[in-house]
């Protein structure tokens, strides 16, 4: 097989990933449970309230 195939085949996977998380907006989704993640620790964080 020759190179260019072989480049070929991993661009065309690469616009068929990327296009698929496009579609069903799964990069939101992901940041969206990240960012419940990061809520919920910094609330767990003893915080000194001074005025």
């Amino acid at each position: 097989m020759a190179w260019y195939w072989i480049v070929a085949i991993v661009i065309a996977g690469l616009f068929v990933l990327t296009f698929t998380v496009y579609i069903t907006n799964a990069d939101m989704k992901l940041v969206e449970k990240i960012y419940d993640k990061l809520i919920a620790y910094h609330d767990k964080q003893i915080k000194e309230e001074k005025l």
